[in-house]
């Protein structure tokens, strides 16, 4: 597997692994915020989502597949679709990743322009861009007095084999 899949795959497991541990979070949790972070926690697992569906539209160069379910415009899709898109986007930039040649280029519209990109560098957006959103989402658990899971690429290791004890 190349490293950018790997990134992925760890990115997709950290998405996961907060997703489903705010499934257990009570209403008025999956609404707090905090100052500095990007809005509720329940609005930052959907833009994180909904983020990846367009990170992943400009490598394919075609229209995000779950806008029409997880969309910063639209009310909360529920855990469930929030997790399909999840993983649905999560797989797709795992799989462009993993196959993405040195120097690939794809034309994306954004802001009304049309643009010429890395491939990579969606990849790397995505990564980056849901450590940051996850990270505050812990902080704003954290200063409600809950622990969010840790999301670590060690942690990830460990649960996927890739750190093991000799």
């Amino acid at each position: 597997m190349s490293l950018a899949a790997d990134f992925m795959e760890q990115n997709n497991w950290a998405n996961l692994q907060i997703i489903e541990f705010c499934e257990g979070l009570d209403e008025a949790l999956l609404d707090a915020t905090a100052a500095g972070v990007y809005g509720s926690v329940r609005e930052t697992l959907v833009h994180m989502i909904a983020s990846l569906d367009r990170y992943l539209s400009a490598i394919t160069a075609s229209a995000p597949a779950n806008a029409a379910v997880v969309n910063e415009r639209l009310p909360w899709p529920g855990f469930e679709a929030l997790k399909n898109a999840a993983a649905a986007n999560g797989e797709g930039l795992r799989e462009a990743a993993a196959s993405m040649e040195d120097g690939a280029e794809v034309r994306s519209q954004f802001g009304g322009k049309e643009w010429r990109v890395a491939t990579s560098l969606p990849v790397i957006q995505s990564f980056l861009h849901c450590t940051e959103h996850r990270s505050q989402i812990a902080t704003v658990l954290s200063n409600a007095g809950v622990t969010a899971p840790e999301l670590d690429a060690w942690q990830w290791g460990g649960s996927t084999g890739r750190l093991a004890g000799l």
